[in-house]
C-alpha cells in the first residue's frame, strides 16, 4: 500500500496539482479499495497527457514525462513495460524505425495487458515495415490482428481505430515485402474506415506505391495526390509530391 501511495503522490506532484489534491489523495489512501481506484484514475490522466504530447508532436515533453513516470512506477514491472511501449511509439513518430523495432521486440509481452498487446504488435509491425523488413512486418501485422480477435473472444472487442490501423499496417508491410497485389485491398479498407490525416496520408502513399508496381499509373497518381493533400507536413506527403512531380515511367506492354 505504501509503495502504491508513494507512486500516486509522486505522479500528482509531476502533474503540478494543488496541495489540496495531494492531501485528498493521502486521506483516500487510508482506505485500500478507494486508494487503488484513485491511483488508477491518476494513471489514466497521466497517460492521457502523454498521448496528447505525442499527438501534438511535443516529443521533448513526452520524453520528460516518460522519464518522470519511469521513476514513479519503478516498483511495477508491468508499468515499466508499458512505458517502454510508449517510448517505442515515440521513436516511431520520430522516424527512428530500426530503434523502435528493437525496443518493441525486447518488451516482455507477458506483462502487457491483453487489450493493449494488439496495439503494441501493430506498432512493431509498422516499425519493421518502415525499417524495410517486409516479411517480418507482414507476419507481425497478422499476429496483431489475431491477437485482437483473440481478445474479442474474451469480451474485449477491437476498436474501429485499431482495425483500420492494422489493415493499413498490413497493406504497407505487403508493399514492402514485394506483394503489391495483396496490399491493395487492406490499404483501401483502411482508407475507407478513416482516421487521422497522418494515418490517411501513410495509407494513401503506400496504396500509390502498390498501384504503380502493378502499372496502374493513373490510380497511383490519384492515391499520391490524396497523400500529398491529407497532411502536407508529413514526410510521406512530401514523398508523394515528389512522385507526382517526377516524370511518369514509360508504359510497358
Amino acid at each position: 500500500m505504501l509503495c502504491a501511495l508513494g507512486a500516486t503522490l509522486a505522479t500528482l506532484r509531476a502533474l503540478n496539482l494543488p496541495v489540496s489534491i495531494l492531501l485528498g489523495v493521502v486521506m483516500l489512501a487510508l482506505i485500500r479499495p478507494v486508494q487503488r481506484r484513485a491511483t488508477q484514475l491518476v494513471a489514466r490522466r497521466v497517460f492521457a497527457r502523454l498521448g496528447a504530447h505525442m499527438d501534438a508532436a511535443r516529443f521533448d515533453d513526452a520524453d520528460a514525462l516518460i522519464e518522470d513516470l519511469r521513476g514513479v512506477y519503478a516498483y511495477s514491472a508491468a508499468a515499466t513495460e508499458l512505458l517502454r511501449v510508449q517510448e517505442g511509439t515515440l521513436l516511431v513518430l520520430r522516424g527512428r524505425f530500426h530503434e523502435a523495432a528493437r525496443l518493441f521486440e525486447s518488451i516482455d509481452r507477458r506483462r502487457i495487458k491483453k487489450e493493449l498487446l494488439p496495439w503494441m504488435l501493430n506498432n512493431l509491425a509498422w516499425a519493421l515495415a518502415r525499417a524495410g523488413d517486409g516479411a517480418q512486418a507482414v507476419a507481425t501485422a497478422r499476429e496483431s490482428m489475431a491477437a485482437s480477435d483473440d481478445a474479442g473472444d474474451r469480451g474485449v472487442r477491437a476498436s474501429e481505430d485499431l482495425r483500420a490501423c492494422q489493415l493499413g499496417t498490413l497493406g504497407t508491410a505487403l508493399v514492402v515485402a514485394g506483394e503489391p497485389a495483396e496490399a491493395i485491398a487492406p490499404l483501401e479498407q483502411a482508407l475507407a474506415r478513416g482516421g487521422s490525416n497522418r494515418l490517411q496520408t501513410s495509407r494513401a502513399f503506400f496504396l500509390g506505391e502498390a498501384l504503380r508496381a502493378l502499372a496502374r499509373e493513373d490510380e497511383a497518381r490519384a492515391a499520391w495526390r490524396r497523400a500529398a493533400e491529407e497532411c502536407p507536413e508529413h514526410e510521406l506527403a512530401r514523398a508523394a509530391q515528389q512522385r507526382l512531380d517526377a516524370p511518369a515511367p514509360p508504359y510497358r506492354s
